[in-house]
């Protein structure tokens, strides 16, 4: 964890219906740009792999925000887990927070996606202006929005496992009609939680270097 910090602390954050959704937002000293975290229905801000990639962006000064999508109840309801529209429109919500937080409203925004919060958070993008900066899609399903791919406007970084055969087509399929700058990179031996040894500490590192061109 970092040694300084200008804020590290659980925020509520309100969205359009009136739901509190719950993260913690970290503000190293200096911060150039702010991290949002978009997981997948079944996870939360809680989730080590989500927490130990958000560390590794810190010691870069970047701040990051791990937000909840979901509230724990509607976690449990299926039809929530997997209603992308309603994700994205909560991340907008979530991104909007930021440029009313004082510890955070003059920062660039980069998001972290993965599984089906990928989606969401390329949906985010497809339907907002100028408002994100750069996008890492950590095991994503893109296919679940394909229709709206060729309105994301920022590069894009995804990254899959080799041992994720399932979704690695997929996401080559994504690449073609994502904008130019965007890049697939294939991690050898991962599957699609990357929990194998070192795995999850390479994804942190490669989205680290992405965010640093990118943003």
């Amino acid at each position: 964890m970092i040694s300084e910090a200008e804020f590290n602390d659980v925020v509520n954050i309100t969205v359009q219906d009136g739901t509190v959704l719950t993260g913690r937002l970290t503000v190293p000293v200096s911060s150039k740009a702010i991290i949002i975290f978009s997981h997948g229905g079944g996870s939360s801000h809680l989730s080590p792999r989500n927490q130990y990639v958000a560390e590794i962006l810190q010691k870069e000064k970047f701040a990051t925000l791990l937000v909840d999508l979901l509230t724990p109840e509607e976690n449990k309801d299926d039809a929530r887990r997997t209603d992308i529209d309603n994700l994205a429109q909560r991340l907008v919500a979530i991104r909007d927070w930021v440029d009313q937080n004082p510890y955070t409203e003059a920062l660039y925004v980069g998001l972290v996606g993965t599984s089906s919060g990928a989606a969401a958070a390329l949906q985010a993008v497809a339907q907002t202006e100028d408002k994100i900066d750069s996008l890492v899609a950590r095991g994503g399903r893109p296919k679940l929005i394909e229709e709206k791919l060729p309105d994301v406007d920022i590069p894009v970084l995804l990254l899959v496992g080799s041992l994720d055969t399932e979704i690695i087509q997929e996401n080559k399929d994504a690449l073609t009609q994502l904008p130019g700058g965007s890049e697939l990179k294939i991690i050898e031996g991962a599957s699609h939680d990357f929990e194998e040894p070192g795995k999850l500490e390479e994804v942190g590192e490669i989205a680290r270097d992405w965010f640093l061109k990118t943003i």
